[in-house]
């Protein structure tokens, strides 16, 4: 089994090196082998230095400042490209615990597409500011509406992917793409299976995402407007796939287009009681249940 961890990175030099030391104490501790490269998005600290001195990952540095969703796009198609069987996204800033690692891993390894780590559950002790718990309410509301899907953190960011989904998103990744629900709403539309799990989170010391709250607004217009537009090209398109510009630099485009010719299934759903890993994984023609 090849696995990534993906790191995106802006300006992260106070947390990168204690974050890319417990990722890596934990993946030994739990015996799973994998990559940890940390996406650079152009920092201008000592992010990078502190990276490659650590000898525990690599680094990649982007040749253009991007902004974070384009990080994520990186690091996809990266994956894609170098065969790598799933990739796990944990934050920079030390928000996601590593001890979420082994439940991401064993609900991908019993067949689920995407698992979503979530922040909030009968035994969480998260705060989140209350703004952020009105945008989080919104994107709720709209994913039950659009695919029938309850989700409880749609912008928890700690995700695992499979190589299924790669194959299917590589191709067709733009930096919009993963802005919160239009993930999720992308990767039901297309027939993949989402499940989510109860995890441990820390409030971040330091964060460069949204650096002021014009640019949470905006942000949170525009994903609310792309999940509509993601969703509604999708379900049009034939076999579920959101039509885009094809990243024609990886080279996972030829795989797919070989994949891609027969149709996808039905939009498939598995959710789960927080802090339960379950061992079976039965698609259902459903979209979405209620939590309980």
């Amino acid at each position: 089994m090849k696995r990534l961890i993906a790191i995106p990175a802006y300006n992260e030099q106070n947390s990168i090196r204690k974050v890319i030391s417990e990722v890596s104490s934990i993946l030994l501790q739990a015996e799973y082998e994998a990559d940890i490269i940390v996406f650079d998005d152009l920092s201008t600290d000592n992010t990078a230095a502190l990276v490659n001195g650590s000898g525990l990952a690599t680094v990649e540095t982007s040749s253009l400042r991007g902004g974070y969703w384009q990080n994520i796009q990186r690091a996809v198609i990266t994956a894609a490209d170098r065969g790598y069987d799933q990739i796990i996204f944990m934050d920079a800033d030390g928000q996601h615990d590593p001890s979420n690692l082994p439940a991401i891993i064993s609900n991908l390894a019993l067949g689920s597409n995407i698992v979503i780590v979530s922040r909030f559950g009968s035994a969480s002790q998260y705060h989140m500011e209350f703004s952020k718990r009105i945008g989080r309410l919104f994107y709720r509301i709209l994913l039950r509406f659009l695919v029938g899907y309850t989700c409880q953190d749609p912008t928890s960011g700690n995700i695992g992917m499979d190589r299924n989904t790669l194959l299917k998103l590589a191709p067709i990744a733009r930096p919009e793409l993963f802005m919160d629900t239009t993930f999720i709403a992308w990767a039901l539309a297309s027939g993949l299976s989402v499940n989510e799990v109860q995890g441990l989170f820390h409030e971040a010391e330091h964060s460069t995402i949204y650096p002021n709250i014009f640019s949470a607004f905006s942000t949170f217009l525009n994903t609310i407007c792309t999940t509509i537009a993601v969703y509604m090209k999708t379900r049009r398109n034939s076999g579920g796939l959101y039509s885009s510009p094809i990243a024609k630099d990886s080279a996972a485009v030829n795989i797919l287009n070989q994949a891609s010719s027969s149709r996808l299934e039905t939009a498939v759903v598995r959710q789960q009681e927080p802090t339960i890993v379950s061992a079976s994984h039965t698609p259902t023609t459903t979209p979405g249940t209620e939590r309980g």
